[in-house]
């Protein structure tokens, strides 16, 4: 059976993203292994609260999807599921990875 070449397979990469110099390759992966054969693959972005990034600056680095932490202050008008993405102190509002400028989140 033929591949069809727009549908991305697994490992293939989605996009590389640059915060503040820091550069992360995205790639086509499943969340869980049931997943796998039932959908097609997903952009996995990095779990950045199992493995915190900060930049040079000591401000943490956060995907749009990651689950918010305690800090959470929603904007108006946001999807009703929290992501970090909806939260005021995310920087780069819309974009799929940014900063987190909580001043509680910042690393000294």
């Amino acid at each position: 059976m033929k591949r069809d070449a727009t549908v991305p397979s697994e490992g293939d990469l989605y996009r590389v993203y640059t915060v503040d110099n820091l550069s992360f390759e995205i790639r086509y992966g499943y969340h869980a292994e049931n997943e796998r054969g039932r959908i097609e693959p997903l952009p996995i972005f990095p779990d950045m609260v199992a493995t915190p990034v900060y930049t040079s600056r000591g401000i943490p680095v956060t995907a749009y999807v990651q689950a918010p932490c305690t800090h959470y202050i929603p904007r108006q008008h946001t999807h009703p599921e929290e992501w970090c993405g909806d939260c005021l102190h995310y920087g780069g509002y819309r974009e799929k990875m940014g900063h987190c400028l909580c001043p509680e989140r910042r690393k000294e």
